[in-house]
């Protein structure tokens, strides 16, 4: 939540989740992607850096996949306002 507060506040925003696996494995995206997207859009709401996390202030949401990453699988959220 620390990094979170570093955000502003934000009215309408397009959010990309970029995952990063652990291994070669094939997997889906949505289904590890979809619940990161649950609860931080949630959590951006609760925080006050949006007035709330329904399509009238999240425009677009995009899965991507982005690389091996065996050492620090991950997904990245990027934001932009639009």
């Amino acid at each position: 939540l620390p990094l979170l507060n570093t955000l502003p506040k934000l009215n309408h925003i397009s959010i990309t989740y970029t995952l990063y696996t652990g291994s070669k494995r094939k997997c889906d995206i949505a289904n590890i992607c979809c619940v990161v997207d649950k609860f931080f859009c949630g959590v951006l709401g609760e925080v006050g850096r949006i007035p709330d996390d329904s399509y009238g202030f999240i425009g677009n949401i995009t899965y991507a996949y982005g690389s091996v990453s065996a050492n620090n699988p991950h997904v990245k959220i990027t934001i932009k306002e639009i």
